[in-house]
């Protein structure tokens, strides 16, 4: 890709344009380091992971704004992974694997569709 990540102990990842290898980004502000890093299929997404209540923070690859944070339990993780489509994350241990979901913007607006309808049922 167009990017290249490392993550740190000290609480933070590093982002370089990989064309110029300029620093583009720094997101952190992890109390246990950062540990692990993937980026969306699209690009348009950062996971990092740590570890506790901050197993993954997500960032926007645009404005690098953190989107959110994800909880786990545990130390150990070993990689943050995205499914294909984007819409999952997964981060696993010695003895878990934790998934977060989130659903598409079509699935979103069907099921906004779907309530607005049976709401107008008498």
């Amino acid at each position: 890709g167009k990017l290249f990540t490392i993550a740190s102990d000290l609480g933070y990842a590093r982002v370089w344009d990989t064309a110029t290898w300029k620093l583009v980004a720094t997101p952190g502000g992890f109390l246990n380091g950062a540990h692990a890093v993937n980026f969306s299929a699209d690009g348009k997404r950062l996971a990092i992971g740590s570890i506790n209540k901050e197993a993954v923070k997500l960032w926007d690859t645009e404005s690098w704004q953190e989107v959110l944070t994800l909880e786990g339990l545990g130390t150990g993780f070993q990689g943050t992974y995205f499914s294909s489509d984007g819409n999952t994350l997964g981060r696993g241990d010695q003895n878990a694997l934790y998934l977060w979901h989130a659903p598409s913007w079509e699935e979103i607006a069907a099921a906004e569709a779907k309530e607005k309808a049976e709401s107008k049922q008498p």
